[in-house]
Protein backbone atom coordinates (compact mmCIF):
# COMPACT_ATOMS: atom_id res chain seq x y z
CA UNK A 1 0.00 0.00 0.00
CA UNK A 2 1.24 3.63 -0.54
CA UNK A 3 -0.37 6.28 1.59
CA UNK A 4 -0.74 9.67 -1.09
CA UNK A 5 -0.46 10.22 -4.47
CA UNK A 6 1.58 13.19 -5.02
CA UNK A 7 5.08 13.01 -6.73
CA UNK A 8 6.54 10.38 -3.87
CA UNK A 9 3.75 8.11 -3.64
CA UNK A 10 2.70 7.92 -7.16
CA UNK A 11 6.85 6.98 -7.82
CA UNK A 12 7.30 4.37 -5.30
CA UNK A 13 3.81 2.98 -6.75
CA UNK A 14 4.57 3.23 -10.47
CA UNK A 15 8.60 1.17 -9.68
CA UNK A 16 6.86 -1.58 -8.27
CA UNK A 17 3.93 -1.91 -9.96
CA UNK A 18 6.36 -2.25 -12.75
CA UNK A 19 7.45 -5.36 -10.88
CA UNK A 20 4.68 -6.83 -11.49
CA UNK A 21 3.34 -5.92 -7.67
CA UNK A 22 -0.12 -5.45 -6.40
CA UNK A 23 -0.32 -1.58 -5.37
CA UNK A 24 -3.14 0.01 -3.96
CA UNK A 25 -2.98 4.41 -3.32
CA UNK A 26 -4.95 5.84 -1.02
CA UNK A 27 -5.22 9.56 -1.44
CA UNK A 28 -7.30 11.80 1.29
CA UNK A 29 -7.47 14.67 -1.99
CA UNK A 30 -9.14 15.73 -4.98
CA UNK A 31 -6.57 16.21 -7.73
CA UNK A 32 -5.87 18.08 -9.31
CA UNK A 33 -5.00 20.46 -6.55
CA UNK A 34 -2.60 23.44 -5.49
CA UNK A 35 0.56 22.63 -3.99
CA UNK A 36 3.82 24.39 -3.47
CA UNK A 37 6.97 22.83 -4.27
CA UNK A 38 7.47 23.56 -8.09
CA UNK A 39 10.84 23.42 -8.89
CA UNK A 40 13.19 20.38 -9.69
CA UNK A 41 17.04 19.59 -9.55
CA UNK A 42 18.86 17.70 -12.17
CA UNK A 43 19.09 14.60 -10.92
CA UNK A 44 15.68 13.88 -10.71
CA UNK A 45 16.12 13.27 -14.46
CA UNK A 46 17.00 10.01 -13.89
CA UNK A 47 13.93 8.89 -11.91
CA UNK A 48 11.52 9.85 -14.82
CA UNK A 49 14.08 8.16 -17.50
CA UNK A 50 13.42 4.90 -15.27
CA UNK A 51 10.02 5.45 -14.84
CA UNK A 52 9.66 5.97 -18.52
CA UNK A 53 7.73 9.45 -17.99
CA UNK A 54 10.79 11.48 -18.90
CA UNK A 55 9.27 12.34 -22.19
CA UNK A 56 5.25 13.15 -21.02
CA UNK A 57 6.59 15.61 -18.50
CA UNK A 58 9.24 17.51 -20.97
CA UNK A 59 6.00 17.55 -23.58
CA UNK A 60 3.90 19.17 -21.18
CA UNK A 61 5.54 22.52 -21.64
CA UNK A 62 7.26 22.99 -18.33
CA UNK A 63 9.50 25.62 -18.06
CA UNK A 64 12.75 24.64 -18.56
CA UNK A 65 15.53 25.33 -15.60
CA UNK A 66 19.41 25.06 -16.14
CA UNK A 67 20.20 27.13 -12.81
CA UNK A 68 19.88 29.16 -10.64
CA UNK A 69 20.19 33.39 -9.83
CA UNK A 70 21.14 34.87 -6.14
CA UNK A 71 20.99 37.94 -5.46
CA UNK A 72 22.32 39.85 -2.57
CA UNK A 73 21.16 43.14 -1.45
CA UNK A 74 24.85 44.58 -0.87
CA UNK A 75 24.56 44.04 -5.15
CA UNK A 76 26.59 41.33 -5.01
CA UNK A 77 25.02 37.72 -6.88
CA UNK A 78 26.35 34.72 -8.13
CA UNK A 79 24.52 32.10 -10.68
CA UNK A 80 24.72 28.36 -10.30
CA UNK A 81 24.61 26.74 -13.73
CA UNK A 82 24.04 23.33 -13.65
CA UNK A 83 25.90 22.55 -17.20
CA UNK A 84 29.29 23.86 -15.58
CA UNK A 85 29.85 20.91 -13.94
CA UNK A 86 30.81 18.17 -15.85
CA UNK A 87 30.00 15.64 -13.60
CA UNK A 88 25.83 16.40 -13.98
CA UNK A 89 24.98 14.84 -17.35
CA UNK A 90 21.53 15.58 -17.26
CA UNK A 91 21.70 19.28 -16.67
CA UNK A 92 18.45 20.94 -17.59
CA UNK A 93 15.25 20.04 -15.51
CA UNK A 94 11.84 22.53 -15.16
CA UNK A 95 9.81 24.40 -12.68
CA UNK A 96 6.48 22.54 -13.01
CA UNK A 97 2.97 23.38 -12.00
CA UNK A 98 2.42 21.09 -9.52
CA UNK A 99 -1.82 20.31 -10.46
CA UNK A 100 -0.63 19.35 -13.88
CA UNK A 101 3.02 17.69 -12.81
CA UNK A 102 0.99 15.21 -10.11
CA UNK A 103 -1.51 14.10 -12.09
CA UNK A 104 1.21 13.19 -15.26
CA UNK A 105 2.84 10.91 -12.36
CA UNK A 106 -0.30 9.44 -10.82
CA UNK A 107 -1.50 8.34 -14.57
CA UNK A 108 1.42 7.35 -15.28
CA UNK A 109 1.22 4.96 -11.70
CA UNK A 110 -2.46 3.72 -12.96
CA UNK A 111 -1.15 2.88 -16.49
CA UNK A 112 1.84 0.85 -14.80
CA UNK A 113 -1.09 -1.43 -12.87
CA UNK A 114 -1.63 0.46 -9.55
CA UNK A 115 -4.94 0.61 -8.26
CA UNK A 116 -6.24 4.55 -6.81
CA UNK A 117 -8.28 4.96 -3.72
CA UNK A 118 -9.35 9.06 -4.01
CA UNK A 119 -10.86 10.66 -1.08
CA UNK A 120 -9.57 7.74 1.05
CA UNK A 121 -8.38 8.86 4.45
CA UNK A 122 -6.47 6.45 6.24
CA UNK A 123 -6.63 7.29 10.23
CA UNK A 124 -4.30 4.38 11.64
CA UNK A 125 -1.76 1.67 11.11
CA UNK A 126 -2.05 -1.69 12.79
CA UNK A 127 1.99 -3.05 12.72
CA UNK A 128 1.57 -6.46 12.01
CA UNK A 129 2.06 -9.91 9.05
CA UNK A 130 -0.26 -7.93 7.76
CA UNK A 131 -0.27 -4.43 8.58
CA UNK A 132 -3.92 -3.35 9.10
CA UNK A 133 -4.74 0.34 8.01
CA UNK A 134 -7.94 1.75 9.19
CA UNK A 135 -9.25 4.28 7.06
CA UNK A 136 -12.90 5.84 5.72
CA UNK A 137 -13.69 5.73 2.19
CA UNK A 138 -14.51 8.41 -0.18
CA UNK A 139 -18.47 8.16 1.54
CA UNK A 140 -17.09 8.56 4.94
CA UNK A 141 -17.78 4.71 5.82
CA UNK A 142 -14.96 3.19 7.83
CA UNK A 143 -12.87 0.95 6.19
CA UNK A 144 -9.65 -1.52 7.22
CA UNK A 145 -7.06 -2.63 4.53
CA UNK A 146 -4.80 -5.41 4.73
CA UNK A 147 -1.20 -4.91 3.31
CA UNK A 148 2.06 -6.46 3.27
CA UNK A 149 4.52 -3.47 3.24
CA UNK A 150 3.18 0.18 3.58
CA UNK A 151 4.68 3.22 1.51
CA UNK A 152 3.94 6.65 3.20
CA UNK A 153 3.94 9.16 0.94
CA UNK A 154 1.40 11.38 3.07
CA UNK A 155 3.64 14.57 3.30
CA UNK A 156 3.86 16.93 5.55
CA UNK A 157 0.74 14.73 7.31
CA UNK A 158 3.06 12.56 8.37
CA UNK A 159 0.93 9.91 8.96
CA UNK A 160 3.10 6.70 10.34
CA UNK A 161 5.88 9.59 11.77
CA UNK A 162 3.45 11.07 13.76
CA UNK A 163 1.19 8.02 14.75
CA UNK A 164 5.00 6.05 15.63
CA UNK A 165 5.98 9.44 17.25
CA UNK A 166 8.83 9.70 15.13
CA UNK A 167 8.81 13.83 13.65
CA UNK A 168 11.77 16.03 15.09
CA UNK A 169 11.10 19.76 14.41
CA UNK A 170 14.42 20.79 13.61
CA UNK A 171 15.33 23.55 16.40
CA UNK A 172 17.47 25.67 14.45
CA UNK A 173 15.41 25.84 11.38
CA UNK A 174 12.53 27.32 12.85
CA UNK A 175 11.19 29.22 9.27
CA UNK A 176 7.99 30.86 8.41
CA UNK A 177 6.95 30.68 4.58
CA UNK A 178 4.90 32.91 2.34
CA UNK A 179 3.79 32.67 -0.79
CA UNK A 180 1.68 32.45 -3.32
CA UNK A 181 1.38 32.53 -7.32
CA UNK A 182 1.18 36.43 -9.49
CA UNK A 183 1.06 37.19 -12.75
CA UNK A 184 2.38 40.52 -14.55
CA UNK A 185 5.85 39.76 -12.30
CA UNK A 186 8.49 41.66 -13.60
CA UNK A 187 11.85 39.44 -13.36
CA UNK A 188 14.87 40.69 -12.54
CA UNK A 189 17.40 41.72 -15.57
CA UNK A 190 20.00 39.82 -13.84
CA UNK A 191 18.27 36.56 -13.83
CA UNK A 192 18.61 34.33 -16.81
CA UNK A 193 15.44 32.60 -18.74
CA UNK A 194 14.03 29.75 -16.42
CA UNK A 195 16.71 30.30 -13.47
CA UNK A 196 14.95 30.31 -10.14
CA UNK A 197 15.52 33.71 -8.50
CA UNK A 198 16.51 34.03 -4.59
CA UNK A 199 17.34 37.10 -3.16
CA UNK A 200 18.92 37.05 0.21
CA UNK A 201 17.81 39.91 2.50
CA UNK A 202 20.21 41.02 4.98
CA UNK A 203 17.95 39.92 8.20
CA UNK A 204 18.83 36.47 7.32
CA UNK A 205 15.13 35.98 5.67
CA UNK A 206 14.95 35.20 1.51
CA UNK A 207 12.63 35.40 -1.32
CA UNK A 208 11.91 33.56 -4.34
CA UNK A 209 10.67 34.05 -8.13
CA UNK A 210 9.79 30.82 -9.99
CA UNK A 211 8.47 31.18 -13.27
CA UNK A 212 5.94 28.54 -14.24
CA UNK A 213 4.62 29.40 -17.62
CA UNK A 214 1.41 30.34 -18.78
CA UNK A 215 2.30 33.87 -17.57
CA UNK A 216 2.36 32.40 -13.43
CA UNK A 217 5.06 32.80 -11.37
CA UNK A 218 5.68 31.19 -8.08
CA UNK A 219 6.64 34.11 -5.14
CA UNK A 220 7.57 33.66 -1.60
CA UNK A 221 9.15 34.67 1.58
CA UNK A 222 10.83 32.71 3.94
CA UNK A 223 11.69 34.54 7.18
CA UNK A 224 13.11 34.02 10.92
CA UNK A 225 9.98 33.63 13.35
CA UNK A 226 11.49 37.49 15.24
CA UNK A 227 10.82 38.51 11.74
CA UNK A 228 7.79 37.56 10.99
CA UNK A 229 6.40 38.22 13.98
CA UNK A 230 7.13 41.97 14.25
CA UNK A 231 6.20 42.49 10.35
CA UNK A 232 2.78 40.65 10.90
CA UNK A 233 1.95 43.08 14.25
CA UNK A 234 2.38 46.14 12.00
CA UNK A 235 -0.25 47.98 10.73
CA UNK A 236 -1.70 46.07 7.70
CA UNK A 237 0.16 42.90 8.39
CA UNK A 238 2.67 41.12 5.87
CA UNK A 239 2.02 41.51 2.51
CA UNK A 240 4.65 39.92 -0.06
CA UNK A 241 4.21 43.46 -1.91
CA UNK A 242 5.83 44.89 1.16
CA UNK A 243 8.13 42.62 1.58
CA UNK A 244 9.93 42.55 -1.47
CA UNK A 245 9.55 46.67 -1.64
CA UNK A 246 11.83 46.66 1.51
CA UNK A 247 14.47 44.11 -0.03
CA UNK A 248 16.70 46.60 -2.15
CA UNK A 249 17.18 44.89 -5.51
CA UNK A 250 13.61 43.12 -5.50
CA UNK A 251 11.91 46.60 -5.21
CA UNK A 252 9.89 47.09 -8.60
CA UNK A 253 9.17 43.24 -9.24
CA UNK A 254 5.77 43.13 -7.84
CA UNK A 255 4.28 46.34 -8.69
CA UNK A 256 2.40 45.57 -11.67
CA UNK A 257 1.90 41.91 -10.22
CA UNK A 258 -1.49 40.37 -9.21
CA UNK A 259 -2.40 37.32 -7.12
CA UNK A 260 -3.59 34.59 -9.01
CA UNK A 261 -4.43 32.45 -5.91
CA UNK A 262 -4.42 32.68 -1.98
CA UNK A 263 -1.87 33.76 -0.24
CA UNK A 264 -0.82 30.49 1.90
CA UNK A 265 1.48 30.73 5.05
CA UNK A 266 3.30 27.72 6.43
CA UNK A 267 5.65 27.76 9.74
CA UNK A 268 8.26 25.34 11.57
CA UNK A 269 8.42 23.62 8.47
CA UNK A 270 11.86 21.85 8.62
CA UNK A 271 11.49 18.58 10.51
CA UNK A 272 13.32 15.13 10.09
CA UNK A 273 12.37 11.47 11.91
CA UNK A 274 13.90 9.55 14.24
CA UNK A 275 13.79 6.87 12.08
CA UNK A 276 12.95 6.65 8.25
CA UNK A 277 11.90 2.85 8.03
CA UNK A 278 11.41 -0.64 9.93
CA UNK A 279 10.50 -4.07 9.01
CA UNK A 280 7.69 -3.52 6.48
CA UNK A 281 7.28 0.33 6.29
CA UNK A 282 9.08 3.29 4.66
CA UNK A 283 8.98 7.02 5.14
CA UNK A 284 9.17 8.55 1.72
CA UNK A 285 9.85 12.69 1.01
CA UNK A 286 8.08 15.10 3.50
CA UNK A 287 5.77 12.25 5.22
CA UNK A 288 9.73 11.86 6.08
CA UNK A 289 11.23 14.97 6.69
CA UNK A 290 11.62 18.58 4.95
CA UNK A 291 14.31 20.79 4.67
CA UNK A 292 14.21 24.70 4.16
CA UNK A 293 13.02 25.20 0.21
CA UNK A 294 16.18 27.78 -0.69
CA UNK A 295 18.27 24.93 -2.49
CA UNK A 296 15.01 23.37 -4.20
CA UNK A 297 15.57 19.77 -2.71
CA UNK A 298 11.81 19.08 -1.52
CA UNK A 299 10.85 16.85 -4.93
CA UNK A 300 14.06 15.74 -5.35
CA UNK A 301 14.52 13.95 -2.03
CA UNK A 302 10.68 12.42 -2.38
CA UNK A 303 11.34 11.22 -5.91
CA UNK A 304 14.82 9.70 -5.18
CA UNK A 305 13.52 7.91 -1.78
CA UNK A 306 10.31 6.98 -3.43
CA UNK A 307 12.63 5.09 -5.62
CA UNK A 308 14.92 3.57 -3.25
CA UNK A 309 11.74 2.25 -0.97
CA UNK A 310 10.31 0.50 -3.95
CA UNK A 311 13.66 -0.79 -4.71
CA UNK A 312 14.10 -1.78 -0.92
CA UNK A 313 10.49 -3.68 -0.86
CA UNK A 314 10.98 -5.32 -4.04
CA UNK A 315 14.67 -7.02 -2.78
CA UNK A 316 12.74 -8.23 -0.07
CA UNK A 317 9.83 -9.56 -1.50
CA UNK A 318 12.66 -11.28 -4.31
CA UNK A 319 13.75 -13.07 -0.94
CA UNK A 320 16.88 -10.46 -0.17
CA UNK A 321 17.59 -9.50 3.24
CA UNK A 322 15.95 -7.06 4.03
CA UNK A 323 17.02 -3.25 3.83
CA UNK A 324 14.70 -1.04 5.97
CA UNK A 325 18.34 -0.10 7.94
CA UNK A 326 20.20 0.37 4.72
CA UNK A 327 17.40 2.65 3.57
CA UNK A 328 16.97 4.45 7.29
CA UNK A 329 20.78 5.28 7.15
CA UNK A 330 20.61 6.42 3.34
CA UNK A 331 17.54 9.06 4.28
CA UNK A 332 19.88 10.31 7.39
CA UNK A 333 22.70 10.96 5.33
CA UNK A 334 20.71 12.88 2.73
CA UNK A 335 19.07 15.15 5.43
CA UNK A 336 22.38 16.10 6.91
CA UNK A 337 24.08 16.38 3.73
CA UNK A 338 21.41 19.49 2.38
CA UNK A 339 20.87 20.64 6.04
CA UNK A 340 24.91 21.55 5.91
CA UNK A 341 24.12 23.44 2.92
CA UNK A 342 20.97 25.20 3.94
CA UNK A 343 22.18 25.70 7.59
CA UNK A 344 24.94 27.73 6.39
CA UNK A 345 23.10 29.76 4.05
CA UNK A 346 21.38 31.17 7.19
CA UNK A 347 25.05 32.04 8.63
CA UNK A 348 26.56 35.54 7.45
CA UNK A 349 30.03 34.25 7.11
CA UNK A 350 28.96 31.22 4.67
CA UNK A 351 26.58 33.96 2.36
CA UNK A 352 30.05 36.14 2.19
CA UNK A 353 32.14 32.94 0.79
CA UNK A 354 28.31 31.75 -1.41
CA UNK A 355 28.55 35.49 -2.83
CA UNK A 356 32.16 35.60 -3.27
CA UNK A 357 33.78 36.95 -6.65
CA UNK A 358 36.28 34.36 -7.30
CA UNK A 359 35.47 31.22 -5.75
CA UNK A 360 38.11 28.38 -5.59
CA UNK A 361 36.77 26.24 -8.81
CA UNK A 362 37.16 22.96 -7.50
CA UNK A 363 35.04 24.04 -4.08
CA UNK A 364 32.39 25.44 -6.32
CA UNK A 365 32.42 22.38 -8.89
CA UNK A 366 31.83 20.92 -5.68
CA UNK A 367 28.83 23.05 -4.42
CA UNK A 368 27.10 22.73 -8.75
CA UNK A 369 26.94 19.01 -7.55
CA UNK A 370 25.16 18.80 -4.74
CA UNK A 371 23.11 21.41 -5.67
CA UNK A 372 22.08 19.67 -8.52
CA UNK A 373 20.36 16.74 -6.58
CA UNK A 374 24.13 14.62 -6.72
CA UNK A 375 23.21 13.57 -2.66
CA UNK A 376 25.56 10.79 -3.03
CA UNK A 377 28.98 12.94 -3.42
CA UNK A 378 32.34 11.17 -4.32
CA UNK A 379 35.25 12.14 -1.73
CA UNK A 380 36.28 14.65 -3.79
CA UNK A 381 33.15 16.66 -3.92
CA UNK A 382 33.18 15.37 -0.54
CA UNK A 383 36.59 17.22 0.24
CA UNK A 384 35.23 20.43 -1.35
CA UNK A 385 32.23 20.77 0.58
CA UNK A 386 34.37 20.40 3.75
CA UNK A 387 36.68 22.91 2.73
CA UNK A 388 34.13 25.12 1.71
CA UNK A 389 32.31 25.49 5.34
CA UNK A 390 36.08 25.14 7.31
CA UNK A 391 36.50 28.86 4.87
CA UNK A 392 32.92 30.10 6.29
CA UNK A 393 33.46 29.19 9.42
CA UNK A 394 36.95 30.11 10.05
CA UNK A 395 35.71 33.73 8.41
CA UNK A 396 32.58 33.83 11.15
CA UNK A 397 35.01 32.89 13.65
CA UNK A 398 37.50 35.90 12.63
CA UNK A 399 34.37 38.84 12.27
CA UNK A 400 33.09 37.34 15.73
CA UNK A 401 36.33 38.26 17.33
CA UNK A 402 36.83 41.45 15.35
CA UNK A 403 33.89 42.54 16.37
CA UNK A 404 33.56 45.40 19.56
CA UNK A 405 32.58 43.33 22.83
CA UNK A 406 30.04 45.00 24.89
CA UNK A 407 31.07 45.76 28.29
Amino acid sequence: MVIGAGPGGSTAAAYLAQQGRRVLILEREAFPRFHIGESLLPASNLVFRELGVHARIHAAGFTEKRGATFLFEDGRSTRIQFGENKDVVDPTTFHVGRAEFDSILLDHAQEQGASLGQGWAVQSVERGNPFRVHCTDAAGRPQRVSCRAIVDASGRAGVLARQFGLRRVDPDLKKVAIYAHYRGVAMPRESAAGDIVVFARKDLGWLWLIPLGDGRVSVGAVLGQSVHRDLRNAPGGIRLQDLFRATIGAGAVLDAAEACTEVHTEADFSYSAARYAGPGWYLVGDAGSFLDPVFSTGMHIALSSAREAARAIAREWGGGRSSDRKYDARQKRRYQLYRRLVKGFYEPAFRDLFFSASPIPWIRAATVSVLSGNDDPSLKTRLGLAVFEFVARSKGRLASASSPRSN
